[in-house]
């Protein structure tokens, strides 16, 4: 192993354990789903779910949800062990997800009527700086802002000649984040995997 592929290596090993929890991705997929599919029967696509009994639904698939994420992080122990990580934690994440929860709310509030998607175009922008403060999840982070950017740029209220664009509604732009974050969830076990391997 030389010593760039040595270096690279300890950078993986470094990340791991710095994130150790957040990397146990198939976890929160489940929930994420859930999430998901809550958010997007209240937007007008989805409305045809909202039927009498869609919300014992959902919370029974909350509850399954739940129950999946207890076993897959008991799986995630039983592989891989316990880490005690240290309390010490950035504070880049958190600012940024502040920062784009005010740009989407300022938005809201200013109720520009485009036939673009600024709430999208916002959301991609914070997919892509994450991913480069989360070097081994950019190409997750990256799909992920390439995806929403295009929905966004597509001026689909002027082609539906509905009132600005759909997926600039408060619950379209939760579901998407949702969607996002299950591509986001997957990439972050691939590298878990691919950096600690499996324990026999």
């Amino acid at each position: 192993m030389s010593s760039q592929q040595s270096d690279r290596r300890l950078a993986d090993i470094r990340f791991v354990t710095s994130h150790y929890e957040m990397l146990q991705g198939l976890a929160v997929v489940p929930f994420l789903l859930v999430t998901a599919f809550f958010f997007f029967t209240a937007t007008e696509a989805g409305e045809r779910f909202d039927t009498p009994g869609w919300t014992v639904a959902v919370v029974f698939a909350g509850a399954v949800a739940l129950m999946l994420a207890g076993v897959i992080g008991w799986w995630y122990r039983r592989t891989y062990g316990e880490l005690k990580q240290r309390s010490e934690a950035s504070t880049g994440p958190v600012w940024l997800a502040v920062s784009m929860l005010l740009a989407l709310f300022l938005l809201k509030i200013a109720d520009f009527q485009t036939a673009l998607s600024l709430e999208m175009i916002v959301v991609s922008v914070a997919a892509f700086v994450t991913g480069f403060r989360l070097r081994p999840l950019l190409p997750a982070f990256t799909l992920v802002g390439g995806i929403v950017l295009v929905l966004g740029l597509i001026p689909l209220g002027q082609w539906w000649a509905t009132n600005g664009h759909p997926l600039s509604s408060t619950e379209a732009i939760l579901t998407v984040i949702s969607l996002g974050f299950v591509i986001v969830a997957v990439w972050s076990h691939v590298v878990l995997v691919r950096t600690l391997g499996r324990r026999k």
